[in-house]
């Protein structure tokens, strides 16, 4: 047999399986996984909007909260109904703020104390540290939250808020030598 291999016919057949199979997984995971993840985001109390993204071995959710908002609470119900979805994925969270230059000040000049007791692992004075300083900020409204991972601060101060996730699992920090 003689067998004639015409370029053409065969690159156009190359370009619509490409684009087939692309296609239809990037329609996979836009309509099958992403819109499903966002729908069921969207009913959650507490949230104003959310965007999703999929990478590897992460999911990163882009919140922006309400002032009421239990990062929490929210957090513990995305693990529970999109269990299927996370895939042993590590969530990671982003909050957007609407923060205000006061709350920010007056963060900053807790966060010593609260690096402290994050590095002791002495979380249950968190709240103890948000309690004493909230009195320097008339109006102020502080309160801490736990789970395995992370300790989820949110401050209320008229309308600025600010939502903080500190990671339970301190960094680590390499040896020096001593020379």
């Amino acid at each position: 047999m003689n067998w004639k291999v015409r370029p053409v016919p065969m690159m156009i057949s190359a370009v619509i399986t490409a684009v087939l199979c692309f296609g239809g997984w990037f329609a996979y995971q836009q309509f099958g996984v992403k819109s499903p993840f966002l729908n069921t985001i969207h009913q959650m109390d507490g949230i104003e909007s959310a965007d999703v993204s999929f990478s590897g071995s992460k999911v990163v959710l882009d919140l922006t909260l309400q002032q009421d908002a239990s990062l929490n609470a929210i957090v513990q119900q995305v693990k529970t109904e999109q269990k299927e979805a996370l895939q042993n994925k590590q969530l990671e969270l982003q909050v957007h703020n609407e923060s205000s230059p006061e709350l920010d000040g007056w963060w900053s000049s807790v966060l010593f104390d609260m690096a402290q007791a994050m590095d002791h692992q002495a979380y249950s004075e968190i709240p103890a540290i948000l309690e004493k300083y909230a009195g320097e900020l008339e109006g102020l409204q502080a309160s801490a939250e736990i789970d395995d991972n992370n300790v989820y601060i949110r401050l209320v101060h008229g309308d600025a808020s600010k939502f903080i996730i500190l990671p339970r699992t301190p960094a680590s920090m390499g040896v020096w030598p001593n020379e």
